[in-house]
C-alpha cells in the first residue's frame, strides 16, 4: 500500500537522497525517522529505515577501524567469480552441511565465528563465490549484518532441515526487506533536467496520479521505465527503497539437496534433488547467464567460456574479449549444435554458443 507520507517527510527524504556522507545521511535519515507517522502503513518503512541506519552506524565505525589500521572484517571482503551466493539459516550445524555439500568439499567443517565463511561453487566452466553466514537469531546487531550482506548477493540459498517449517525464516527476510519471490515486474527512475515525467512501458495507472505521487518527492523531470505489473505502491517502494528483490530458493537437508523455487506468499515448488552440477546450471538460469566459448580461426576451443548475461549478442562477446576487436568487427561463425551459422554483431547468443570472430 502506499504509505501516504506527509509532505514535510518527503521533503526530508529528499535531503536522505542527495546527502553525501555515511554521517550525513545517517543524521538526515534520524530526522526523517521522526516525521515518519508510525501506523500499519509504514511498519516496513521504518524498519527499512532503522536498518540503514544501523548500516550506516556499522560502516562509520568501519572507517574509524580503518583509519588507525584495525582488523577488516570478512563482512567487506569483495566478490569473486561470476556471481556472490550465500547461504542462510538459523542452525548452524544445518548451515555447516549445506555449506560442505553446496562447495563439494562435504570431508571439509568450520568452526564457528560472526562472520562469514568463503568458498567457490562452480565446475569446469564456472565459478560462484559462495558464502555461508552466521545463523539467524543470534541477536539484532548480528541478524542487520546478515541482512545486509544479503543486499550483495546475486543469489540466496536458505537452508533448513528436510522435517522443519521453514516459512519462519521466509518470513523474516521478507519484513527486514528481502524479497525471494520472483519479481512480478521491474522500476528503474532517471532523473532529467527537463522534459517533465516520461513513461516507457505500460503503467496501468494514470499518468497523472503518477505524476502526483513523483511531485511529492520532488521529482518533477524523470524517464520512469517499468516491465510488468507495477503499482504505484510499487514505484512509491522503489523510491523509498523498502525491498531489495533476490533470485532464491529453499533447500531441504535429508540425503540429498532438495531444492524448492520460491512463489509470491511463501509458496514452495519442489525441483528434486540436486548435485552441485545441477546446481551450477541452476544458477545459470536463475541469474540468467550463459557461457559462450570464443575460438580463434582454426584454433581448438578454449576451455573457459565467456560468462554473459541472456540476450548478449555478437558485438557483445566482442567487447568483452577486445574493444579493438568489437571496432574492427566484421563477422561471426557461429557454431551451434554442431551448424556453423555466419552471423552480424546483432546475433543473439545462447548457451554453449561457440563464436569465432572474424575482425579487419
Amino acid at each position: 500500500m502506499v504509505t501516504n507520507l506527509p509532505e514535510e517527510a518527503k521533503a526530508q527524504w529528499r535531503k536522505v537522497s542527495e546527502a553525501k556522507t555515511p554521517e550525513e545521511k545517517l543524521r538526515e535519515l534520524q530526522k526523517f525517522y521522526s516525521l515518519v507517522p508510525k501506523h500499519k502503513g509504514t511498519k516496513n518503512l521504518l524498519r527499512q529505515v532503522r536498518r540503514q541506519m544501523a548500516k550506516l552506524r556499522e560502516e562509520i565505525e568501519e572507517r574509524k577501524k580503518k583509519k588507525v589500521g584495525t582488523y577488516i572484517s570478512k563482512w567487506n571482503k569483495p566478490k569473486h567469480g561470476e556471481a556472490r551466493i550465500a547461504v542462510v539459516g538459523d542452525d548452524f550445524l544445518v548451515i555447516s552441511e549445506a555449506f560442505n555439500k553446496l562447495s563439494h568439499k562435504e570431508e571439509q567443517s568450520f568452526s564457528w565465528q560472526f562472520e562469514p565463511s568463503y568458498s567457490i561453487i562452480g565446475n569446469e566452466h564456472v565459478q560462484f563465490q559462495l558464502v555461508a553466514l552466521p545463523p539467524l537469531g543470534i541477536s539484532d546487531s548480528l541478524d542487520y549484518k546478515i541482512f545486509n550482506f544479503l543486499k550483495t548477493a546475486d543469489f540466496v540459498f536458505v537452508v533448513k532441515r528436510k522435517d522443519e517449517d521453514p516459512e519462519s525464516i521466509l518470513r523474516a527476510l521478507y519484513d527486514k526487506g528481502i524479497d525471494l519471490a520472483p519479481v512480478k515486474g521491474s522500476v528503474e527512475i532517471t532523473k532529467t533536467a527537463t522534459g517533465g515525467i516520461r513513461v516507457v512501458g505500460r503503467l496501468d495507472v494514470s499518468k497523472a496520479d503518477l505524476e502526483k505521487l513523483l511531485r511529492s518527492y520532488k521529482i518533477y523531470h524523470a524517464i520512469v521505465k517499468v516491465d510488468g505489473d507495477i503499482t504505484l505502491s510499487d514505484i512509491e517502494e522503489h523510491i523509498l527503497n523498502l525491498y531489495i528483490h533476490r533470485p532464491g530458493a529453499l533447500i531441504l537437508l535429508n540425503e540429498c539437496l532438495h531444492v524448492y523455487s520460491i512463489d509470491s506468499g511463501f509458496s514452495l515448488h519442489p525441483l528434486g534433488c540436486k548435485t552441485q552440477d545441477e546446481l551450477v546450471e541452476y544458477l545459470l538460469e536463475s541469474l540468467d547467464l550463459i557461457r559462450v566459448f570464443p575460438r580463434a580461426y582454426k584454433d581448438d576451443v578454449p576451455e573457459k567460456p565467456f560468462i554473459l548475461k541472456k540476450g548478449a549478442k555478437v558485438i557483445d562477446l566482442a567487447e568483452a574479449i577486445h574493444k579493438r576487436l568489437a571496432r574492427n568487427f566484421r563477422y561471426a561463425i557461429v557454431v551451434r549444435n554442431g551448424e556453423q551459422i555466419r552471423v552480424s554483431k546483432n546475433f543473439v547468443l545462447q548457451d554453449m554458443d561457440i563464436v569465432e570472430i572474424r575482425a579487419y
